[in-house]
């Protein structure tokens, strides 16, 4: 016989045991902990999963609606201004493609999270497979972040479903078999009418 209790009524059953200075209450309470414990747990598991020596708190900027913001300076050789000038010379009809920055850097250069949100779709396009190499990634935004998709990636352990916050560990730039390793590099792209200089420091 299985018996259901509300969590309001374990609470009391657990103080008035524990008024009578009960054994038994006690060792319940250390076998069963409250709710509250357990979302303490999850806050803490959360704060672990950024590298936070490369986010920037900008929450005190006026009129800034993103708070965190990832440092990227000496990681990275990219073109701020001109990376979708450069991607929309070559268009392939969507905001991943053509309003892109490409971020150049060795490979096994790990990339970290620009923004906060929920995996979207994770695909591998192979280490040689024409210009989309590697293996490409899709977050969906939340708490005022855009959408994002990084491609050219190796070591991806996300999985769908799951959340990243800013800083959160990515993957790692591919090689590009055949081709000269100078071209390296993590491709960004974010949806038309967003730029990368707001979300990076």
């Amino acid at each position: 016989m299985k018996i259901i209790i509300l969590e309001s009524q374990y609470n009391k059953i657990i103080q008035s045991l524990q008024e009578q200075d009960s054994s038994l209450g006690k060792l319940l309470n250390f076998l069963l902990p409250t709710q509250n414990d357990d979302d303490e747990e999850s806050d803490v598991e959360e704060e672990n999963d950024d590298d936070s020596s490369s986010i920037v708190d900008t929450s005190s900027r006026s009129g800034n609606v993103i708070k965190n913001k990832l440092d990227i300076k000496n990681k990275f050789n990219v073109d701020i201004e001109n990376g979708p000038k450069n991607h929309g010379s070559r268009p392939l009809g969507n905001w991943e493609s053509d309003n892109a920055w490409d971020m150049f850097a060795p490979a096994g250069t790990v990339v970290n999270s620009f923004t906060k949100g929920f995996v979207h779709y994770i695909k591998d396009y192979g280490q040689n497979s024409g210009k989309v190499y590697g293996t490409g990634v899709v977050i969906s935004g939340i708490d005022g972040y855009p959408d994002i998709f990084y491609t050219h990636l190796k070591n991806v352990k996300l999985k769908s479903g799951d959340k990243v916050n800013v800083g959160s560990y990515i993957g790692e730039i591919s090689e590009w078999k055949g081709h000269d390793p100078k071209g390296e590099h993590v491709h960004v792209g974010l949806p038309f009418g967003k730029h990368i200089r707001d979300y990076i420091a």
